[in-house]
């Protein structure tokens, strides 16, 4: 939501005729909906997606969705995906179904970038919501963690269990790069050795990515 670049037709009438307040809900019902169960939640290396969200707004609607809180919310977690037993991404945020129809051409856009992009490590939480929802009298974008997603052990050590989900992600992710059965066997035969740093961890995750990759 626009707040220091304010123009004088900015009225609340006019978010509501947009379906503003509807963006919000449906975005916070469309994300509890992806993670229900407690699925796990990935980064991806998207970049420019706040830029994608404005140019697919019209241009006489632009100046007016200009906003520093909306802006950090889509940037840092706008590219939040799930990843499901078939491998297959699945941006948490954005669903074209859910949205209404003036902001439609921009979760388009934002949804298709974020599937190109790849996935870069595992995403946990440093607070119980996504994105700050209110300063002064504006409305910003943001989500309520479900408490499956977050706890007070995991707030207090997110940073320190980001480095390790991260490095166990690039080890993982150097295994899984390998689609051949011959190299697939030897990377499971060293992750059983004492030769990677950790790689017993590694070994029932590559087993299944040989059986789901290499023999379908």
């Amino acid at each position: 939501m626009s707040n220091s670049k304010l123009t004088d037709t900015f009225t609340n009438e006019i978010t509501d005729k947009n379906g503003y307040p509807q963006f919000i809900a449906s975005l916070k019902d469309y994300f509890r909906q992806s993670v229900d169960g407690g699925k796990q939640l990935f980064n991806t290396e998207v970049d420019n997606l706040y830029d994608l969200y404005l140019s697919n707004l019209p241009k006489e609607d632009q100046q007016r969705y200009t906003c520093n809180a909306c802006k950090l919310f889509i940037d840092r977690f706008g590219g939040l995906v799930t990843i499901d037993e078939n491998i297959a991404m699945k941006s948490v945020m954005w669903s074209v179904e859910h949205a209404p129809a003036f902001f439609i051409p921009a979760v388009a856009a934002m949804r298709s970038a974020v599937l190109r992009a790849r996935v870069k490590g595992v995403f946990i939480p440093d607070s119980r919501v996504l994105g700050k929802p209110v300063t002064g009298k504006w409305t910003h974008l943001s989500i309520p963690l479900p408490h499956t997603s977050v706890d007070r052990s995991i707030i207090r050590t997110a940073s320190q269990q980001m480095a390790e989900k991260h490095e166990d992600f690039k080890i993982l992710s150097r295994v899984s790069s390998i689609h051949s059965k011959k190299t697939i066997d030897r990377a499971i035969a060293l992750l059983k050795s004492e030769t990677v740093y950790r790689g017993d961890r590694y070994v029932s995750a590559a087993e299944w990515f040989k059986q789901k990759i290499i023999y379908g």
